[in-house]
């Protein structure tokens, strides 16, 4: 699975606190790697 991750620290009350993001990018990546192959096929042509 790929992830993508933001975290960042907040202050409230005195007190740090952490607040983490973290997304799937897997369909991303596939579409990704689907246009990059695409393009090498069309510059072989």
């Amino acid at each position: 699975m790929n992830v993508e991750v933001h975290a960042q620290i907040i202050e409230s009350d005195d007190r740090k606190l952490v607040l983490g993001i973290f997304r799937d990018i897997t369909t991303r990546k596939k579409a990704e790697k689907a246009l990059k192959e695409v393009r090498a096929q069309l510059e072989k042509k």
